[in-house]
């Protein structure tokens, strides 16, 4: 399911930063910082939709040659929850059922998951990589995939077709 919510982030900017093109420095920081990361109890940040005006001024740290500014902005994100029905594109097929993805979201549903109508008298399956269906969530999961240079949030869920 999306969310549109309003978040709020720290940024910390170094004194280098410091000039004409602070506040585009601070947006960009933010968009790095959240795009594709889980926040608690929201799901996963799709998209930074808008950030609102900067009402204060940064704090310089003691000690340190850096500004804090806390930034607030609408972000849509993303969040998969048990009994939710969505479609999904199916990515891959095995004997033991197959896999399917919906945006961020990695969908396994069994071969015991699937009605007996999906099947032909050759015991092949009429799901096929490509194709499309709609699933119910039976239970959802969030781990930690390893990327080239950063690492990102992957949600994997089992689910069903059976009513």
């Amino acid at each position: 399911m999306f969310f549109k919510v309003i978040l709020y982030q720290n940024i910390f900017v170094p004194c280098r930063h410091f000039g004409g093109a602070l506040e585009t420095q601070i947006l960009s920081n933010v968009i790095a910082m959240t795009e594709g990361k889980k926040v608690s109890p929201f799901g996963t940040v799709i998209i930074i939709m808008s950030f609102f005006p900067f009402t204060s001024l940064g704090k310089i740290l003691p000690g340190s040659s850096s500004a804090l500014f806390r930034v607030s902005y609408n972000a849509l994100t993303f969040r998969a929850m048990k009994g939710e029905v969505i479609d999904i594109l199916v990515t891959h097929t095995t004997k033991f059922g197959f896999f399917g993805e919906a945006g961020i979201l990695e969908v396994f549903i069994s071969r015991k998951l699937i009605p007996s109508d999906y099947y032909n008298q050759s015991l092949e399956t009429n799901i096929f990589k490509g194709s499309k269906t709609t699933i119910r969530i039976l239970g959802v999961r969030q781990t930690q995939g390893i990327g080239m240079k950063t690492e990102t949030d992957v949600i994997q869920a089992i689910g069903t077709m059976k009513v």
